[in-house]
């Protein structure tokens, strides 16, 4: 038993450092850990420390996984000679200026075979070993020399037969950009050196560090490319010298090609949205080394989320349109986050134009919409507040009065506005509470004295209601107003005429079975007159003539020419989507859709 125990410490001395690619001394505890991984890796080489913004960043440089863009999931497979591959399986999570990383590698051979005497009949056995890593990441506090800090934690074991350790160990990586196109990098490796015991000998990983520079170059619209050179340098071994360059076609496509110890290597990989697919190959000399690898990425990026709403929709259905609106909510969602309320309502409010029926939306405009009033409310409230504070204490009670009361206009439920108000009054002399009574007086016929000149107005243009409204709102502050209660006259009679007049023409077309412009003033008659029973009663009569009459393919040039009207709107073409909702109109009038549309479109033109 005592020979089978030397036989295998032997043996997995040579394993625990092997396949090692045609190193100068033979191999170093903890070579399994110097393969490259993935495609990405396998191709350019350990510059790639110096380009790497993914999941794989657990294992090049952990330092850069705080500038993946979104959450990413890496799994890459090698197949090395002699029934030996390697598995990596890695995740980055960004968060603001931070990353946190896991990984996992696997180096696995099998069918070897064991004997205890020379002449037994040999078994098989296999041979692993494994790394558990968990990394994180950080980006540094000053802008001047944009940097990034990171640190992985690696559980390390092995298992041969029955044989197994487990050791713990640590790397430190940093990344930096100190010009626009220029990367730099630096890990060191095993700082806190992995041991473990090997049968009855303690084995320790040395100590190492990568330092890459990678160059970026835009050759135009479509193309780019990343150059890199790198030199990574362990205990006892002579320095690597590694090449590396990736050539990216629109981001989508890539071919990447290194040079070093190990030999050539190139690789081409391919990007669709969140999925991405990569293949390499290094030409070793004993025999071709191949990778092959997944990424898929999860969520979408600002920037993402805005280069898709500028394409606008596509298809002009509504499939095309509801997707649309899945993005737009998203980025509004990101706005409310970012505490942008009132990108969030406004954006929110444009989903709901590509998904008029949706109720989740519809409820989440409404939200935004009460925390965008809730934002605006406390800013003006904790400005009114300081201003008004600043007042009490230099003993100006009226202005602070002021100040005071416009918060209760905002908030009447304001304790501590409540409360200073009842010590303004005590605080008052006599001469100050009739200053403040002379104040209330001279704002409130400051107030009365715009009103009526906006209901005079109004009555100049022959906008009749208005100027009813206006005028009735200055009689409320101040009933006996002359000038108010004349406009009020004045204006009702206008009305009833112009009532009349709408009636008559109304009616005319509604005789004529023009339902369409009947239906037009008869909405306008009850906008006025709301208790105008007749009036209602044949606007029932058209929209049950139209209901009957509408097609089912009008109804689809209806949507699609709502879609249009809508893309329109949202790339700012008002004149382009006003024609399309009246191409709507003249098919069916009734169409509510198109009526919030329009009314949307009125408020941007000023046409209310």
């Amino acid at each position: 038993m005592f020979k089978f125990k030397i036989i295998i410490l032997v043996f997995a001395l040579n394993i625990l450092t092997t396949p090692s690619y045609a190193s100068l001394d033979g191999g170093n505890p903890g070579d399994f850990l110097r393969h490259t991984i993935g495609a990405n890796g396998g191709a350019i080489g350990y510059p790639y420390a110096a380009i790497t913004d993914g999941a794989d960043s657990v294992f090049y440089n952990p330092a850069a996984i705080s500038l993946a863009t979104k959450p990413e999931m890496n799994f890459s497979r090698t197949w090395f000679f002699e029934n030996t591959d390697y598995t990596f399986l890695g995740f980055a999570y960004p968060y603001k200026n931070q990353g946190f990383g896991v990984g996992f590698i696997r180096q696995y051979s099998s069918d070897y075979e064991k004997r205890i005497n020379p002449y037994d009949s040999p078994s098989d056995f296999s041979i692993s070993n494994e790394a558990f890593i968990a990394a994180y990441s950080i980006k540094a506090p000053f802008d001047c020399f944009p940097a990034r800090f990171g640190i992985n934690l690696k559980g390390i074991s092995y298992k041969i037969d029955s044989y197994s350790d487990m050791g713990y160990g640590a790397d430190f990586a940093f990344r930096a950009q100190p010009r626009k196109n220029l990367n730099l990098a630096f890990v060191f490796y095993n700082f806190l050196k992995p041991k473990l015991k090997l049968v009855s000998k303690e084995i320790v990983y040395p100590q190492g560090f990568n330092l890459a520079v990678a160059y970026s170059h835009k050759i135009n619209r479509d193309m780019s490319v990343q150059t890199g050179i790198s030199a990574l340098k362990y205990e006892s071994q002579d320095e690597d010298i590694s090449l590396g360059s990736k050539l990216s076609y629109k981001k989508r496509a890539f071919l990447r090609a290194g040079y070093s110890s190990r030999g050539f290597s190139g690789g081409v990989g391919i990007k669709a949205g969140n999925y991405e697919t990569s293949y390499s190959i290094v030409f070793h000399e004993i025999a071709p080394v191949h990778t092959i690898d997944f990424t898929m990425r999860f969520g979408m990026t600002t920037k993402e989320l805005q280069d898709y709403i500028q394409k606008g929709i596509n298809k002009f259905n509504k499939e095309d349109a509801a997707r649309l609106a899945d993005v737009y909510m998203r980025q509004a969602e990101i706005f409310y986050k970012s505490k942008d309320y009132i990108k969030a309502e406004s954006t929110a409010e444009n989903a709901l134009l590509l998904k008029p029926s949706d109720k989740t939306i519809a409820g989440k405009v409404e939200f935004y919409k009460k925390e965008n009033k809730t934002h605006l409310n406390k800013q003006m409230i904790d400005r009114m507040v300081f201003l008004a504070k600043g007042y009490y204490e230099k003993k100006d009670f009226i202005e602070s009065r002021k100040y005071w009361q416009n918060v209760l206009d905002i908030d009447s439920t304001n304790i501590e506005a409540q409360e200073f108000m009842a010590k303004i009054i005590k605080s008052l002399s006599e001469e100050e509470k009739g200053r403040l009574k002379d104040e209330k007086n001279r704002q409130l016929e400051e107030k009365v004295n715009k009103l009526v000149e906006l209901a005079s107005q109004y009555l100049k243009d022959k906008k009749y209601s208005h100027a009813l409204k206006s005028a009735l709102k200055a009689l409320k502050y101040m009933p006996d107003d002359g000038r108010a209660k004349s406009i009020i006259s004045i204006a009702s009679h206008g009305m009833k005429i112009e009532i009349k007049e709408k009636w008559n023409k109304a009616m005319a077309f509604f005789n004529n079975k023009s339902y369409a412009e009947a239906l037009v003033l008869f909405k306008e008659i009850i906008a006025e007159e709301p208790e105008n029973k007749a009036a209602f009663k044949n606007i029932k009569i058209c929209e049950a003539s139209f209901k009957s009459v509408i097609s089912i393919q009008d109804k689809k040039k209806i949507e699609k020419l709502y879609y249009m009207a809508v893309d329109s709107y949202l790339k700012n073409k008002f004149s382009d989507s006003s024609k399309y909702l009246d191409d709507i109109f003249k098919i069916n009038p009734l169409n509510e859709t198109a009526r919030k549309l329009k009314e949307k479109l009125d408020k941007v033109s000023g046409n209310e």
